[in-house]
């Protein structure tokens, strides 16, 4: 059982990435269903796209059903994984406390927390798209800075926008470290994606592309998203355990005071 420390002198990329697997490895059954918020969608997403074998360009014009099923494949995605996250929050907080997480409480905060991360889905993605308007480093800035946006907005139920704020209070001083971490989980991803592309015989292409993921076996496309809920599985605790190493710097408190909003 993990023991939180609270005097925490500064933010250390090595114990937020040990804590993050440990709670993975000490939570697997649990996480792995509540890893279904994303993996069911994903699949009947991929599945979906062999209706567009076209692509979202054909004979140099946008296919608009194909754009248009796209647009929502990133939306349902980035929501699943939110709803994925604030589950995880709660079985990480709830696992620090000394507790066991159990799937129906997590399912519990996840579902309650549905309406709040579906606005703070649109607003992070506007922001963001703007940002890569302006050029790719103010979005890669406003994603470091809005990282713990959700854990912040589930834990301390701040609402929408002072979710984005604290995230913004919590993270200052500490964006390169989580940077780093964001930098290194993405190489991670990479190396996850190419193990089960390389297991399954699945192009790579076909995580960026709507002809290339309509092409993809049932099997393929199993494995294709299999490797993405791992991912997600391990991105959402990342953030979880970014958030609380945040809080534990920025408010000294400890796992007792964070699981303190689920009661």
């Amino acid at each position: 059982m993990v023991t939180a420390t609270i005097d925490v002198p500064h933010f250390q990329m090595g114990r937020v990435t040990n804590r993050t697997f440990n709670v993975i490895g000490h939570n697997l059954a649990t996480f792995a269903i509540l890893s279904l918020l994303v993996a069911i969608p994903m699949l009947i997403m991929q599945f979906g796209l062999s209706r567009f074998s076209s692509g979202v360009v054909a004979n140099g014009e946008l296919n608009f059903s194909a754009l248009g099923v796209v647009a929502i494949a990133v939306i349902v995605w980035l929501l699943s994984t939110f709803l994925l996250q604030a589950g995880l929050i709660h079985g990480t907080v709830t696992y620090l406390n000394g507790k066991n997480a159990r799937v129906a409480d997590c399912l519990s905060t996840a579902l309650t927390a549905l309406v709040p991360l579906f606005l703070l889905t649109i607003l992070m993605l506007l922001g963001i798209f703007v940002g890569a308007l302006l050029l790719i480093v103010p979005a890669i800035m406003l994603a470091v800075m809005w990282s713990v946006a959700v854990p912040a907005c589930v834990t301390e139920r701040t609402g929408v926008v002072g979710a984005l704020k604290r995230s913004r209070e919590l993270t200052r001083g500490h964006r390169w470290a989580v940077f780093g971490l964001f930098i290194a989980f993405g190489i991670l991803n990479v190396a996850i994606a190419l193990a089960f592309s390389v297991a399954s015989g699945t192009p790579l292409a076909a995580t960026s592309s709507v002809e290339a993921a309509a092409a993809l076996t049932p099997l393929q496309a199993v494995a294709s998203v299999l490797g993405s809920t791992i991912n997600a599985v391990i991105g959402a605790t990342l953030v979880a355990s970014i958030y609380y190493e945040l809080r534990v710097l920025k408010d000294g408190i400890g796992p007792q005071a964070l699981a303190a909003v689920f009661d």
